[in-house]
Parts: structure tokens; C-alpha cells; sequence
């Protein structure tokens, strides 16, 4: 894909007419590519889109490759009324909306929702069901936690400021299994806020979930400030 993102940034840079979408103009941001999936972003401006879609077909005719526009869409902003259907009829993609899934996770232009996330909610609740016939010792439990469970949310928390109802939820849930296994009931025997404490100060060392959010996100910052070149 480094031809591609070449071609691209080339291109670009030699169209007078082309101009970025508003929010990735001080970045610079043009495409996201990951295997076979391509995200492009500009301005909703046929000629912009003509820049984008014309390089598209530059760069598939080298590689001998054709745009499958049955599976592609084009995603407008509330904003946009008067050239959508001009760009619609020229591109001959079908109409999207947001959210979508990309890279496992949901693309929004806004701060994540409860119900956003509720695949992630989800993904806990079947580690929990696979392990509600087991056996398993308070070590056991623990271990499963600090292992598995506690991790299941870091690929999202690495990507978005995640609602604290959210994060109390997971932790609800790692709390009742940690204490009650597989019958999740009944009252905690120590309070989680000093259960996720380190070991050396008393505490279990499960890490809270609000702060792995928290540190992620100033790593993101850190990696903006330091442009890196990486795409977040």
C-alpha cells in the first residue's frame, strides 16, 4: 500500500481543486488503509472526489485490480444537502451512515454511546458464560480477571475515551465473578477500589479500567504531539 499512499499524496498535491474534509486538513489526512479496506476522506466537492476517484482508478489499473462498488459506500455529513446526489449518481456507491465497524471496533464521528459499545459489553458476558461451568477457585478467578478479562477492553480503550458507565459495567462484572463466580450474586467482601490497587499497597493489582482508559488516551496524545507519522 505504500505505492498507493505515494500515488495519493502526489496526486493530491498537484490538484489546485482538491480540498480536504474540514476536521483532517491540519493533518493532512487523506486515506486509512488496512488489508483490502480503504478509507478516503475530502470535502463533499465533486471535483475532490474526482481527484480521489480518478487516482483509484490509476492505481487499480497498475495493479491490474477493479473497485468493487457494490461493497463501497460514501458517507456525508448532516451538513451536506445540495451536491449529494450529484456525487451519488457520479460515483455509483450506495449511501452510508455512521457508525460503522472498522478494524473491529465502531467509527463515529462523535464520543462513543453506551449502546456503541455494547459489543464489547457482549464479549465479556461470553468469556463469562464459557466459564460459568467450570469449576474454578478464587486464584483461578483472579487470574482469569488480570489475564483475560481486564484486557478484553484495551484495543477499544486504546482508540476511544470509553463512557464510564461502560467501564463501571465491565468492572461490575469482573467484580461479582471475582467474588461469586458463576452465580454472580450476593455482596462484594472488599471494595473494588482497593482491590485494583497494587499488590505492594495492599490491593490485588487488577488496574482500574477508567485509568488504563485514561493512560491510553494520553499515549495517543503523546504520539500526536511527538508526529510520529503513525496513524492512530
Amino acid at each position: 500500500m505504500e505505492i498507493w499512499n505515494s500515488l495519493l499524496k502526489f496526486r493530491v498535491k498537484d490538484a489546485a481543486e482538491f480540498h480536504y474534509h474540514w476536521k483532517c486538513k491540519e493533518l493532512g489526512l487523506i486515506n486509512l488503509c488496512f488489508a483490502d479496506d480503504v478509507l478516503l476522506f475530502c470535502k463533499a466537492h465533486l471535483p475532490s472526489i474526482t481527484v480521489l476517484t480518478d487516482t483509484l482508478t490509476e492505481f487499480a489499473a497498475l495493479l491490474g485490480l477493479k473497485v468493487n462498488s457494490a461493497k463501497s459506500q460514501i458517507i456525508f455529513s448532516l451538513a451536506v444537502q445540495q451536491e449529494r446526489q450529484q456525487i451519488l449518481e457520479y460515483l455509483g456507491f450506495q449511501e452510508g451512515s455512521l457508525p460503522i465497524k472498522y478494524l473491529g471496533i465502531p467509527l463515529t464521528s462523535s464520543r462513543l454511546t453506551i449502546a456503541d459499545c455494547r459489543p464489547l459489553i457482549d464479549k465479556v458476558d461470553a468469556r463469562l458464560a464459557g466459564w460459568n461451568h467450570q469449576n474454578l477457585s478464587y486464584a483461578g478467578r483472579l487470574q482469569l480477571i488480570k489475564s483475560v478479562l481486564s484486557t478484553l477492553h484495551t484495543y477499544w480503550a486504546s482508540a476511544f475515551i470509553l463512557p464510564k458507565g461502560v467501564l463501571k459495567t465491565l468492572e461490575k462484572k469482573m467484580r461479582r465473578f471475582l467474588w461469586h463466580g458463576s452465580s454472580g450474586s450476593g455482596n462484594a467482601k472488599v471494595a473494588w477500589e482497593w482491590i485494583s490497587k497494587p499488590k505492594e499497597e495492599g490491593g490485588l493489582g487488577i488496574h482500574s479500567l477508567i485509568t488504563t482508559n485514561q493512560t491510553l488516551m494520553l499515549k495517543q496524545l503523546w504520539r500526536i504531539l511527538q508526529n510520529d507519522g503513525t496513524s492512530i
